[in-house]
């Protein structure tokens, strides 16, 4: 799983977008080990699924999509 998670870093690290998008947050460019971490600690074994995301913030989805 960590290969899975290694190769989908990489491979989201090359996408490139225009105007007017000027900032992109990667939280798996920065947080990889915490997310690894994470993984290894609670999601070993089977599992029907495995969710990842992020805390949509204090506004909620009307700002995040």
């Amino acid at each position: 799983m960590e290969k899975i998670f290694r190769r989908l870093n990489e491979q989201l690290g090359k996408l490139s977008f225009g105007p007017p998008v000027t900032h992109v947050y990667t939280p798996l460019e920065y947080a990889l080990e915490p997310c690894l971490d994470y993984y290894r600690r609670y999601g070993q074994g089977r599992r029907p699924v495995l969710l990842l995301g992020m805390n949509p913030g204090p506004w909620g989805m009307a700002q995040t999509g």
